[in-house]
């Protein structure tokens, strides 16, 4: 992360804006063409402001510097803490923090054959050391738990996204809600609010999730087998919600509430080695449940 980022703000010194933006352009599209080219057609996260980019990290190099030092020094104990809960050794993980280029907050991806985590600088400077640890715990459950499924299923991480998880309503409430319930495990004593984002306006109301449960709960039943991305992009991204609901990722909330539950029942070793197949029938009865 900080060999690479160096490297590119260095080759900006000295260069007008017009300058600047074609040699951005040049590194982006001769080292991550592939991964954005993916991220964009797969994931549909849309290309952020290049130009705002290119003069934000030349304005704030320093700044930017200090949150990547700020990441560093927090990923190693947050990594060994994801894989002592998820009972794994021997991961490593490979991190770069990115400026203004996707608009994400943070993702796991394959960059050059290996999977990646993908830290937005936007929201990892935002805040104090303590919440940071909490997005962090967040992501890294993502990775693992990836990391697992990819072995237990036989398939490369795009596979496993390709043929197994996107867009489907059911495994976004496992995916999203076990890196919840795992951040708010590892890095206790916050409120559940904070576990999910809810103190960034475009991530949705808590208040508005715990007065409107049973309206979440059974319109997440109706859900299960749904697999489209309006739909999750309506429950689980910031910024979008359905016509009848006033706040966005509601999923997040859902997804939360059900793996709380599945972990009680199952226990957590066993819960994230489940196999795919298994998650809708269990999320059905704890809903039924409610």
């Amino acid at each position: 992360m900080g060999e690479n980022f160096v490297k590119l703000s260095n080759n900006f010194v000295g260069l007008n804006h017009g300058e600047l933006l074609e040699r951005y352009v040049v590194f982006v599209w001769k080292d991550c063409k592939d991964l954005y080219e993916r991220l964009v057609a797969r994931r549909r996260i849309y290309p952020g402001n290049l130009e705002f980019a290119v003069k934000f990290i030349v304005k704030n190099r320093e700044k930017i510097l200090g949150t990547k030092n700020l990441v560093l020094d927090l990923l190693e104990g947050c990594l060994r803490k994801v894989c002592s809960l998820f009972e794994v050794t021997g991961l490593d993980v490979r991190v770069f923090l990115f400026v203004g280029t996707l608009n994400a907050d943070g993702f796991t991806d394959t960059y050059k054959g290996e999977e990646t985590l993908f830290i937005g600088y936007k929201l990892a400077s935002l805040h104090y050391p303590r919440l940071v640890e909490v997005f962090l715990c967040h992501e890294l459950t993502h990775f693992v738990h990836g990391k697992i499924l990819s072995e237990l299923l036989g398939l490369s991480w795009d596979k496993l996204f390709d043929d197994v998880l996107d867009w489907w309503f059911t495994a976004a409430l496992i995916w999203e809600g076990l890196a919840t319930f795992a951040s708010k495990t590892l890095v206790p004593r916050f409120s559940d609010r904070e576990y999910l984002a809810c103190y960034l306006p475009s991530c949705g109301d808590y208040r508005w999730f715990e007065e409107n449960r049973e309206l979440l709960l059974k319109r997440a039943t109706k859900l299960l087998d749904v697999r489209d991305f309006n739909v999750y992009r309506e429950y689980f991204m910031g910024g979008s919600h359905p016509k009848d609901i006033s706040s966005p990722r509601t999923g997040y909330y859902v997804g939360y509430l059900v793996i709380e539950k599945l972990v009680r029942r199952l226990g957590f070793s066993k819960l994230v080695r489940l196999h795919p197949s298994e998650w809708k029938k269990l999320i059905a009865n704890i809903l039924m449940q409610r």
